[in-house]
């Protein structure tokens, strides 16, 4: 669609499986600033409960 996915992108590079899951930096500047797939109320109960 001549757009480049971010996400794709990043979990490519970093060899990730699941963001979530896989990832030490989730949720990430991606993730904050589009909020998609993920609504802003959700990120920020998953950084709190992470802790």
């Amino acid at each position: 669609m001549g757009h480049v996915c971010l996400i794709l992108q990043c979990v490519v590079e970093k060899g990730v499986g699941y963001c979530m899951r896989d990832c030490s930096e989730f949720p990430c500047k991606i993730y904050e600033e589009r909020f998609f797939p993920y609504s802003e109320g959700y990120l920020q109960m998953y950084k709190a409960r992470n802790k």
